[in-house]
């Protein structure tokens, strides 16, 4: 992705922001100031190593623990900026001041007081490993008595965060999901997080795609998907999501602009972003399903580029079909397989070998389908889109064969009749019910559908028959002349 530039291009020429410079010693940051400190604001990096796995016998520190270890050697940890909230936050969170930058040093400083953790041996042989309660008092004063300053920054904006953020983090640089993270608590930016990431702190999981769990070595994997959530990964895919259905969910441009587009809309309330959760989890639903069925018959992940043409197949269907089920995942996952299976790099298909022209209008090279094909899925581009659906669903996941094989149900937008049509219908049986014959009324009468919606029935006259509503609760999705044909069997047996 490319990186997130936007902000400072805005606030190139703005007056300087409002800040103060406060100098003070460990145990002062610990007693006055950590209180009333937010040390993982929303738009904070997230830690991916588990640090349950911790000790001081390894032969290289943590990155908390070089942090207190560099403490102690006495070298500078570096500013660490937060930002006063406003009165208007206040009413949301607790504390008064959130986190913009040295979260890590914050939450180490933190914990080490804490007992969470104990000093690397290595890294600081001369105190040998030790947790905080093990100091001698000497090193407790070395540890107390340490000078930090903070950058205090007053009623900063969403934007202006992200801004600080990005200009201040140059030893890991930002990547575009990361500076749009920095604007904070927006609706679009908690829509997105809460989708991606669990919070235990506000009582927020994840969707279930993106469960993660430790690994082996400490590091924090996905449940379901090949790829961690290290620099925003999850963050990303969800916010590719959103923003295809900011375009009115259909194949459209979906790069590093249209995702900020996405983020600066000013219409983006939380009343609009919970709608669009509503129809990202449809989509996402969609995604892990087929997740789950490739752990459990692949026994593995979901890579990146699976994510990507599932999630462009599905927004496919939505725009040819409006509404659909897929009835059969099993056999849709078989032929998805397949049918991907044919671009495969390291051996494609003659199709994926198939060279054809590329991209480049200035250029006659060629490449092989199953490159191009592979490389599509990395771009953002409607063309780019489209032509990766048609390639894939060129061979087995054709999409006349998933309806005529009834793997995908196309259902009517209109789902009831209307009440002249069922006036209208009850008149042609002569008020009598379709299934038992007997006399019906409206009041004891209901609508059924011949073929059931479910089963991808239209909702129109000429697939209706009025029966009793006895009869269409126990009907449920059978043909209508199958349960009739069920109903008069029964009754003539008893």
């Amino acid at each position: 992705m490319g990186k997130f530039s936007f902000s400072l291009r805005n606030f190139a020429t703005r007056e300087p922001m409002i800040y103060e410079v406060v100098e003070m010693t460990v145990k002062e940051f610990l007693d006055k100031w950590l209180p009333e400190i937010d040390c993982l604001p929303v738009h904070q990096r997230i830690d991916v190593f588990n640090y349950g796995i911790e000790n001081a016998k390894k032969k290289y520190p943590s990155k908390r623990q070089a942090i207190i270890g560099s403490i102690f050697k006495g070298i500078d940890i570096g500013e660490i900026k937060l930002n006063k909230r406003t009165k208007e936050e206040r009413k949301k969170f607790s504390e008064e001041f959130e986190s913009i930058d040295g979260g890590n040093r914050k939450r180490a400083i933190r914990d080490f007081y804490r007992n969470k953790f104990p000093l690397n041996a290595a890294y600081n042989a001369d105190i040998n490993g030790k947790f905080f309660r093990d100091l001698t008092d000497a090193e407790k004063e070395m540890f107390y008595g340490f000078k930090m300053r903070l950058v205090v920054y007053k009623e900063l904006s969403p934007t202006m965060k992200a801004v600080i953020w990005e200009t201040t983090n140059n030893s890991t640089p930002v990547n575009h999901q990361e500076g749009l993270n920095g604007m904070g608590d927006t609706p679009v930016a908690n829509g997105i997080r809460q989708l991606a990431r669990t919070d235990l702190r506000l009582g927020t999981r994840c969707h279930p795609l993106f469960e993660v769990k430790s690994g082996s070595d400490g590091k924090i994997i996905g449940e379901s998907l090949s790829f961690d959530p290290v620099r925003l990964t999850y963050d990303r895919l969800v916010a590719r999501v959103w923003t295809v259905i900011h375009q009115g969910e259909k194949a459209c441009v979906c790069d590093d602009w249209t995702i900020e587009n996405l983020y600066n809309d000013s219409s983006m309330n939380e009343e609009r972003s919970a709608v669009f959760e509503k129809k990202a989890r449809e989509c996402l639903d969609f995604i892990h399903k087929m997740a789950e069925l490739k752990k459990g018959i692949r026994k593995s992940k979901l890579t990146e580029d699976e994510f990507i043409i599932l999630m462009r197949l599905f927004y496919t269907y939505k725009t040819r079909w409006k509404r659909f089920e897929v009835r059969d995942h099993y056999e849709w996952f078989d032929r998805f397989t397949s049918a991907f299976s044919q671009f495969h790099k390291k051996n494609p298909s003659e199709y994926g070998e198939e060279m054809i022209r590329t991209y480049d209008k200035n250029s006659v090279e060629k490449k092989m389908r199953a490159v191009l094909f592979m490389d599509n899925l990395g771009k953002g581009d409607t063309r780019r889109w489209e032509d990766s659906v048609t390639w894939i669903e060129k061979y087995y996941l054709n999409p006349e064969d998933l309806l005529n094989d009834n793997v995908i149900v196309v259902k009517d937008s209109r789902r009831g009749f209307s009440g002249h049509d069922r006036e209208m219908q009850l008149a042609k049986q002569r008020g009598r019910c379709y299934i038992d014959g007997d006399t019906l009324t409206m009041d004891d009468a209901e609508a059924a559908h011949i073929v059931a919606y479910s089963n991808g029935g239209k909702t129109e006259a000429k697939n209706m028959v009025m029966i009793r509503k006895s009869h269409n609760r126990a009907m449920g999705t059978m043909h209508v002349e199958e349960y009739k044909n069920y109903w008069i069997s029964k009754k003539e047996a008893a």
